[in-house]
């Protein structure tokens, strides 16, 4: 399926001038420029969120399924230990484990087909998003109205309850370090800090690294928005230990540890596969808006409707099938079967029947959309374009929806850091549109 580019009249010179006054420093790749955002139809972003919504409920029940306590959900997993530092979550945490939320999908014949699920406060793009739906909604609110979801709305309404929940109330904390941000820039956490101050809520940052600072004072912060992965953190030799005292002395993190259970890739296998607790209708609702999805291990599955060998399958068909480590971000180990030789994928599969820590997923088509991009306010250059979206889901809310894809037009492993894709936003009308839809 083709959707036709709906915005005209772009003016790049305009569109250079309001980008570098309002994005500069925020790590958001500008050679070329998006020239506007993906506009989509209302119904298609309505589903975005709902379908969201409604797996990131799914993945939280299927984690609470898989054992009564934290260990014995790490163990099903087939996970490390080590990876979950910040074990045991306070009473009643697992209900904030799936609060927030960002897939990474694609549509194929204008239905969304949901990739995998990152689940986490530590879940990248809130601040680009927040700054694209501002930038766009500037340049173009005088010929429609565009729909703006907020990040900030959800994340500062999260915080103010944690703060709330506080037996003593007290401040919040942003937790993160300019070692995670491309390039590292300390406007990218001072810009979140401004966000939340509009909105009512006050937090302020914290390089992680300094956390033991956050001690000397008399009262200690009530909430902390963890803006880190374990895995980063570690790979650049930050001490995580400051940031589990300060939870036990009553800092409420968010999101909660289990969260990241959520995020591991095998629960998305897990739902596909099907579970005994799961309804008809959730069963229906998996069949729909995720492709066939499993844990690469030794044994037999079903497909289509047989009962076969994985690793025989796996092997015989890898034009259809892409693997992924259970534990990634950032496109890293992700091998699509069609772009390496039979040899190499043979070596994938069985480095991965060993490991047990990867999950095979039949690879999707996605649908192309039509995008403007322009090389230091040059002429228009438009694309067909494979676009991976990555609704934001919040406190139960949809909170913008960022988007990715190479302005060149060809798909694979789909990145800003390290595939060199550009960054941008799907938005909607809020009414009429003088636009036509294709």
């Amino acid at each position: 399926m083709h959707h036709k580019w709906p915005l005209h009249d772009v003016d790049p010179e305009r569109v250079v001038l309001a980008w570098e006054e309002r994005l500069s420093g925020l790590g958001i790749p500008d050679s070329p420029r998006s020239m506007g955002p993906l506009v989509v139809k209302p119904s298609l972003y309505r589903e975005l969120y709902a379908a969201t919504r409604a797996l990131l409920g799914l993945l939280r029940r299927a984690v609470e399924h898989a054992g009564a306590e934290d260990r014995a959900r790490t163990f099903a997993l087939g996970a490390d230990p080590r990876d979950y530092p910040f074990f045991p979550d306070r009473a009643g945490a697992s209900c904030l484990a799936d609060c927030c939320g960002r897939p990474d999908l694609v549509t194929a014949h204008g239905r969304p087909r949901f990739l995998e699920i990152n689940v986490g406060s530590c879940v990248g793009g809130a601040v680009e998003t927040q700054a694209l739906q501002e930038l766009w909604s500037e340049i173009y609110e005088d010929r429609m109205g565009l729909s703006q979801d907020s990040p900030f709305d959800a994340i500062a309404a999260l915080i103010t309850d944690a703060v709330d929940r506080h037996p003593g109330g007290g401040e919040a904390v942003i937790l993160g370090t300019v070692q995670d941000v491309m390039p590292a820039d300390a406007r990218y956490f001072r810009s979140m800090v401004t966000a939340l101050a509009q909105r009512g809520c006050r937090a302020r940052w914290c390089e992680l690294e300094l956390t033991d600072s956050l001690y000397a004072g008399e009262s200690q912060p009530a909430a902390a928005w963890c803006q880190f992965t374990v895995q980063e953190a570690r790979r650049n030799a930050i001490d995580l230990s400051p940031v589990h005292r300060l939870k036990e002395r009553g800092c409420e993190l968010i999101t909660p540890q289990i969260a990241a259970l959520l995020d591991n890739k095998k629960v998305l296998a897990w739902l596909s596969e099907g579970r005994d607790w799961m309804s008809r209708a959730d069963r229906v609702l998996v069949a729909r808006y995720v492709p066939w999805t499993r844990v690469l291990q030794p044994g037999r599955t079903a497909v289509g409707g047989s009962l076969l060998d994985i690793r025989e399958h796996v092997l015989s068909h890898r034009t259809e099938l892409v693997i992924k480590r259970a534990v990634s971000m950032q496109g890293e180990d992700v091998r699509l079967g069609r772009e390496v030789d039979g040899s190499t994928w043979q070596y994938v599969v069985e480095e991965a029947l060993q490991k047990r820590d990867s999950i095979v997923q039949a690879y999707v088509e996605p649908d192309r959309y039509d995008m403007c991009t322009s090389e230091n306010a040059g002429p228009c250059t438009f694309a067909s374009v494979a676009v991976v979206f990555s609704p934001f889901v919040i406190d139960g809310r949809p909170a913008g929806c960022m988007v990715r894809y190479h302005p060149e037009g060809r798909y694979g492993v789909v990145n800003v850091d390290n595939f060199g894709a550009l960054l941008n936003v799907a938005m909607t009308k809020r009414h009429p549109l003088t636009t036509s839809w294709e």
